[in-house]
C-alpha cells in the first residue's frame, strides 16, 4: 500500500523537485514553483483512505476516472472547474502507476534541462 512517504520517495528523485511543507499538513511537491503532487488532508479521515492530488490533463483525468473509479476521483467542485488534478486513493493505487503519474506531472512542469538530466 502506498503512503505519502512513497509519494515523497518518488518525487525526491526528480531533478528540481522540492517539498513545500504547506500549512496544516497540506504539503506539496513542486518543480519550478508548480505543484506536481499535493497531500490533501481535508479529505482524510479515519473512514477515508489517504488521498493525494496529482496534476494531469483533462483527457488523462477522464481516462483515469473511467478506468478505475475506486482509485481515482474528483470532487463535484473540481469536476466543474479548470483544475486538472485527479484525486488518488493511496490504498488502492498501483505503485508503478503512481510513479508514472507523478513522473509525468513533473515532466510537464519541469524545464527541458531538468527533463534531459533525468532521462540521461
Amino acid at each position: 500500500m502506498a503512503s505519502w512517504e512513497t509519494v515523497s520517495d518518488i518525487a525526491r528523485d526528480l531533478p528540481g523537485a522540492e517539498l513545500d511543507p504547506g500549512t496544516a499538513g497540506n504539503a506539496a511537491w513542486r518543480v519550478n514553483g508548480k505543484v506536481i503532487v499535493r497531500r490533501n488532508p481535508r479529505l482524510d479521515s479515519p473512514a477515508v483512505d489517504e488521498v493525494i492530488a496529482i496534476r494531469t490533463t483533462l483527457d488523462e483525468r477522464g481516462a483515469l476516472l473511467e478506468e478505475d473509479p475506486a482509485t481515482f476521483l474528483v470532487t463535484d467542485r473540481w469536476a466543474k472547474s479548470r483544475n486538472t488534478s485527479v484525486l488518488v486513493r493511496l490504498a488502492t493505487v498501483d505503485d508503478d502507476q503512481l510513479r508514472e503519474l507523478i513522473t509525468e506531472a513533473w515532466r510537464v512542469r519541469a524545464k527541458k534541462s531538468q527533463v534531459d538530466k533525468f532521462t540521461s
